[in-house]
């Protein structure tokens, strides 16, 4: 190496002089350490163009994916397409079925107004009949009113002479009546002048108690003030109590928040350490990859030229897929000829017709035009695509051409370095081998743009079998509307004796209605009678109430008793026993009078019926004094049962009336104590609402600097990284709420396929084809009514979670689970935006199809959720 080192100093012998050696040997080791900069230089270089590779290798691996799911999406369209075809099948079938249907219902209704007619008929024979009858009633009237003539004129001078009779009775009965108050006045004048005497004796002794109760209450004073007094005391002991209670219990509670802390403090400082010794691990992996970056550079120089031809290839190929585009967008353009064609002829078929079909047919319009848009989109995505494989052609010529100056370069620094020559020469192999790793990844983009080609040829086909389909159904259209047209008018016939017929319904429910009202009226009026009679019932209640106290202070005032002097005690025993006496003594009063009206009444009715009886019999006798007297003493009977059923009714009535007054009373009661009752617990509830108010407020404070001090820690540790990625815990948290928005997802799914079932099979076909399930609660006797065990499981569900683990405990971040994460959401999001407007209207009508669209289910993602932020990938060019 000395000897290299000289000659290419300029020294061939190598000890000429001992100071050119030394100066040669220092300017030899100058230029050496200039070389290893250099190439220290170039080794970073080259690590960066290494990333650069790696970040391509990746965005081709994401556009092999974006094109499978483009190929997945042309696979769904032509389902779509599939199902709708068959949806319009159905309805053809529906139609068809509707007019045998309404052929039975015009043949039903022509058999009613037959019966109709019939029965209009017997109405009419009923009628004439009722004439008739009403004739003869008449006739029979008139007889009975010649009837009634001659009896009112007898019973007018039976009246007179009973009047005289009963002037007489009259008369007698009030002289003695008379003669009875006198008698009861001058008992209740004795009983008056006794009670005088016995409240003179009261008032006297009442004057002796007052002036004995001042002194009395003096003593109750003091015994009052003592009592406070000690009451006081008690008070202030209670609230020392409860005072050191509460202060015993805040220290508690200080005491296991500070153990709380304690604990959290430990935790995060075992989480730190864990976090460190992981950051340690990165390091060393990160330093023993760059050396094996370094072995790869040199294996990058000899697949140079077959990039070239590869290249161009590429050309080749994205002038074909060019071409392509060209003629996609000729087949839109007059796909879009078409479908206005199709609108000018449905315009011109609304003016003419305005039946149900046509609404058929403006949904198939819909559906060509989203078609139509779809392959418009299609022909974007081409063209970006095609636009995007220009630039990474240019990208590949700029690397092509400063690959082959950085290969220049090396060969330089090679005869330079010839001491480095055995590494470099590993370092390119491995470039070698990555380079065929990349030529191998393009052949596999190729067949993969070749199967996309094939497919894009079956499709046009399919679309062509499509548009014979759609011919077919525009012909079968024009006869149904054909038929349709005969059919309305038939049911314009049927529809105006469903007018005639709904016309005398409201006239019979109209009677009915004012039926009903009548009868409310009486109910309310009824109503009110027992309002008046429970409220006359209360004044009466209040006034006795009143009497009795009045009563009761009369008789506190008054003290003796016949004269004699008697305590408080037996003096009020005494008046109660002469207060129910009294009572007792009016019970039977009253008893007695009721009965001697009801005997008074009675024997009036008697009298009025033995006077009828006489004028009877008397004009019987001048008649037939032999059969008339049996039957005047029937009719006698006669009139006395339906007097006594009368009275009898009444009675009960009288009964019932009560029984309703004093349950109502009762009821009332009930009402005020269960409204006292709701009061209380609203206001406890209040008192509870206030305080769960005071509680969250103070929860959502603490949660506020929570998250401010999250904020804050993840601040400090990306600072402590050194780096702008995300950490695991903020990676953990947005997973989360990606669960739970998947969650509700599912619930959102599983409502929709109970409240609609035609939905089921569809959704789970889609899920099944992209690899996603639904997972339901186990179904069990004790199963819970909320649905939150309800997730979407995916088939790499559980091997994300592994490559998390062992991501997390090598130390590399675990963003693979959360990519694929928003990955599944986004394609969940796609599939219900493409099956739910198309699938819910599988069943329903072609009236409803329409509405069925604009009522999609709208899925709401949590906030800064990546699902929302997925953009596509970005083409970084390579460093200079």
């Amino acid at each position: 190496m000395s000897r290299e080192i000289l000659s290419k100093a300029g020294t061939d012998t190598p000890f000429d002089s001992p100071t050119d050696n030394e100066e040669a040997l220092e300017n030899a080791i100058k230029h050496v350490e200039k070389l290893k900069e250099i190439i220290q230089e170039n080794i970073c270089a080259h690590r960066q163009w290494v990333h650069t590779m790696y970040d391509q290798m990746e965005q081709a691996k994401q556009r092999v994916s974006y094109t499978q799911e483009l190929c997945k999406c042309l696979e769904k369209d032509t389902e779509t397409e599939r199902h709708e075809t068959a949806i319009t099948e159905r309805e053809i079938g529906s139609l068809r079925q509707h007019a045998t249907q309404m052929k039975k219902e015009l043949g039903a209704l022509r058999e009613e107004r037959e019966v109709k007619e019939r029965e209009i008929l017997r109405c009419s024979q009923k009628l004439d009949q009722m004439e008739e009858q009403l004739s003869l009633d008449r006739q029979s009237l008139d007889r009975v009113q010649g009837k009634e003539d001659h009896l009112e004129r007898d019973t007018s001078t039976l009246l007179e002479h009973t009047k005289a009779q009963s002037r007489r009775y009259e008369v007698d009965r009030t002289v003695e009546s008379c003669r009875q108050a006198q008698r009861q006045n001058e008992s209740v004048l004795k009983q008056l002048y006794h009670s005088a005497q016995i409240i003179k004796r009261k008032d006297h002794k009442m004057e002796r108690v007052l002036k004995s109760l001042p002194e009395t209450k003096e003593e109750v004073a003091e015994r009052q003030h003592a009592v406070k007094a000690k009451v006081d005391l008690l008070v202030g002991l209670v609230s020392a109590n409860q005072e050191a209670e509460r202060r015993g219990a805040a220290e508690e509670r200080q005491a296991s928040a500070l153990k709380a802390e304690k604990q959290e403090a430990e935790r995060e400082r075992v989480r730190r350490q864990g976090e460190i010794d992981i950051l340690k691990m990165c390091l060393d992996q990160a330093n023993k990859d760059i050396e094996t970056k370094k072995l790869n550079l040199a294996d990058l120089e000899n697949t140079f030229e077959e990039k070239n031809t590869r290249v161009r290839k590429a050309r080749l190929h994205s002038a074909a897929l060019v071409e392509k585009l060209r003629n996609m967008s000729d087949l839109v353009t007059r796909e879009e000829r078409r479908a206005k064609e199709w609108e000018q002829a449905l315009q011109r078929e609304e003016q003419a017709s305005k039946s149900t079909q046509i609404e058929e047919l403006e949904v198939q319009l819909q559906g060509l035009r989203e078609e139509v848009g779809r392959e418009t989109e299609q022909r974007r995505a081409l063209q970006e695509e095609a636009s995007e494989l220009a630039k990474i052609l240019q990208a590949e010529r700029e690397t092509a051409y400063k690959q082959r100056k950085q290969h220049k370069q090396m060969e330089r620094f090679l005869w330079a370095s010839g001491g480095a020559a055995w590494c470099s020469r590993r370092e390119l192999e491995k470039a070698v081998r990555a380079y065929k790793d990349l030529g191998r990844t393009l052949e596999e983009l190729e067949l993969e743009s070749e199967a996309s080609d094939r497919e894009l040829k079956r499709l046009k086909v399919k679309k062509q079998e499509t548009a014979s389909e759609q011919d077919r159904l525009d012909q079968e259209t024009d006869l149904t509307r054909g038929r349709s047209q005969s059919e309305a008018d038939r049911l314009v016939a049927v529809e105006t004796a469903r007018l005639q017929l709904e016309v005398a319904t409201r006239e019979l429910e109209l009677e009915r209605a004012f039926c009903k009202e009548l009868r409310l009226a009486k109910m309310v009026i009824e109503r009110q009678e027992c309002r008046k009679l429970s409220a006359e019932v209360n004044k009466k209640r209040d006034r006795a109430d009143k009497l009795r106290r009045k009563y009761e202070v009369i008789v506190a005032s008054s003290m003796r008793y016949d004269g004699e002097m008697i305590p408080l005690q037996s003096y009020m025993d005494r008046v109660s026993e002469d207060k129910e006496k009294l009572e007792g003594s009016l019970k039977r009063w009253t008893q007695k009078v009721c009965e001697k009206q009801v005997e008074v009444e009675m024997l009036e009715n008697s009298l009025y019926d033995f006077r009828s009886q006489n004028q009877v019999t008397q004009k019987a006798r001048d008649m037939s004094p032999g059969s008339a007297e049996d039957d005047g003493k029937k009719r006698l009977e006669e009139q006395k049962k339906v007097l006594e059923e009368k009275c009898s009714s009444k009675r009960r009535k009288i009964h019932h009336l009560q029984q309703d007054i004093k349950t109502g009373s009762i009821a009332l009661d009930k009402l005020v104590r269960e409204e006292a009752v709701r009061t209380h617990r609203a206001n406890e509830k209040q008192s509870q609402v206030q305080c769960l108010k005071k509680q969250l407020r103070a929860q959502e404070e603490t949660l506020k600097r929570a998250r401010e001090q999250c904020s804050e820690l993840a601040l400090e540790v990306r600072s402590a990284k050194a780096a702008k990625i995300k950490t695991e815990e903020e990676e953990d948290i947005e997973l989360s709420e990606l669960q739970t928005f998947s969650r509700k997802v599912d619930m959102m799914l599983l409502t929709a396929m109970e409240e609609q079932p035609d939905l089921g099979s569809v959704l789970q076909a889609q899920l099944l084809k992209n690899n996603l399930t639904l997972l339901k609660p186990a179904s069990s006797p004790g199963r819970r009514k909320n649905k939150d065990d309800v997730c979407i499981s995916t088939s790499a569900s559980s091997s994300n979670s592994q490559d998390r683990t062992t991501s997390s405990s090598s130390g590399t971040p675990g963003l693979h689970s959360h990519d694929e994460l928003t990955l599944k959401l986004a394609e969940t999001r796609a599939l219900l935006s493409k099956s739910l407007p198309t699938d819910s209207g599988q069943g329903s009508s072609p009236h409803s199809k329409n509405d069925s669209t604009d009522s999609t289910p709208t899925l709401l993602c949590p906030p800064n959720s990546p699902v929302d932020n997925i953009q596509p990938p970005i083409v970084t060019e390579l460093p200079t």
